[in-house]
């Protein structure tokens, strides 16, 4: 890759801080070492340069405590489970946040999740601040352990990508505790509008779902699992778009959307049928049971014999509508039903006598 190429890669804003001046170089000649930024309060930052990516920083926001905070915060683990973690990271002389996995309260690919998108928003946050002063030493660190992996040029293009939006998204959403609401909820004369059929982003679909008029950016960003950035960057969009809008003290947001209602309604009517078919099959089962044998004679015209003889067919045809109200398509085969103990083995016949063809090769009615 020639040095142009590479400079229209990353790009270069306008008097960028000193901070992405140094991994733009660092990118060019492959230079490997750390770099370090001096903080209020005394306070050292840093992160170390290898192979063209970051493999550890070393901040406040990125401290094992910080980790183990935004685990809590995000409903991963609670506060009571904090001694469990300090008593394994004891145990195993670990830091404090990787305690967790030995205490069986989180995988290690979530934990390691976790802090990369922590060190992620940290490094990026530093190349956008012209403030620091950061002083690079460039020499190999030798036996580190990699914390994160982020590669330069990704770094770069997401600092050059931020920088350039920032300033539309800020118009939007100016801070991290900023309130919004959907259109939809907020403005009944648009009460019709369905989240799940509108044509966004799996990302801002996430972010629409939890926009509710009550929950800040922040609390949002902890729920979808996304950086404050990326919610902005959402809301701003659909905020564009006039699917959601700014709520204040005033507004009175209904508690329950209407995609809720919606998705609860359908929740009911699938327990409705389950409970209707199983009360079925068991009044069926009961009175067939308990009923005396009617006489040969008459037996055409028995209420009791009608209904055990009418019994299958019944419990068939509500079986195909749960199958239909459950997956949205018509069962191919009586074993499609019986797979899920919709009927019992012996109502084959009855699906034979109704067309409901298709049955497994070696299935025979009895």
């Amino acid at each position: 890759m020639t040095t142009e190429n590479l400079q229209d890669q990353v790009g270069r804003p306008t008097e960028p801080p000193l901070m992405f001046s140094m991994l733009v170089q660092a990118m060019r000649q492959n230079l490997q070492g750390t770099v370090s930024i001096d903080m209020p309060g005394g306070e050292t930052a840093s992160f170390v340069v290898s192979d063209g990516r970051v493999v550890q920083v070393s901040h406040p926001a990125t401290s094992s405590t910080a980790i183990l905070g935004a685990l809590i915060r995000s409903g991963i683990i609670s506060d009571r489970d904090v001694p469990a973690v300090e008593r394994a990271a004891r145990k195993a002389s670990i830091p404090l946040d990787e305690g967790v996995v030995p205490a069986g309260l989180v995988s290690k690919g979530t934990l390691a999740t976790m802090r990369e998108a922590l060190c992620r928003e940290t490094v990026v946050a530093m190349l956008l601040d012209p403030s620091q002063k950061p002083v690079a030493r460039w020499t190999p660190v030798r036996g580190l352990r990699e914390a994160c992996a982020l590669p330069l040029p990704f770094l770069l293009r997401e600092a050059q990508r931020r920088h350039q939006e920032l300033p539309s998204i800020r118009r939007v959403v100016s801070d991290p505790l900023n309130v919004f609401g959907r259109t939809a909820a907020t403005r009944p004369d648009q009460a019709q509008e369905r989240w799940e059929d509108l044509k966004i982003g799996a990302g801002e679909r996430q972010v629409y779902f939890f926009l509710d008029g009550r929950r800040c950016v922040a609390d949002i960003a902890l729920a979808t699992c996304q950086s404050e950035y990326e919610v902005s960057r959402a809301i701003a969009s659909m905020h564009e778009a006039g699917l959601v809008r700014a709520v204040g003290n005033t507004d009175i947001v209904p508690t329950t959307a209407r995609a809720s209602r919606s998705a609860l309604r359908r929740l009911v009517a699938l327990l409705a049928a389950v409970v209707f078919l199983v009360a079925g099959i068991a009044w069926a089962s009961w009175t067939g049971r308990i009923a005396p044998a009617p006489p040969l004679v008459g037996g055409m015209t028995d209420p009791y014999r009608l209904l055990l003889r009418e019994a299958p067919e019944q419990r068939l045809l509500g079986a195909m509508r749960l199958y239909h109200l459950a997956f949205n398509h018509q069962a191919t085969s009586f074993q499609d039903l019986a797979d899920l103990r919709f009927v019992l083995p012996g109502d084959v016949r009855a699906a034979i006598r109704l067309g409901l063809n298709a049955i497994p090769e070696g299935q025979e009615a009895k």
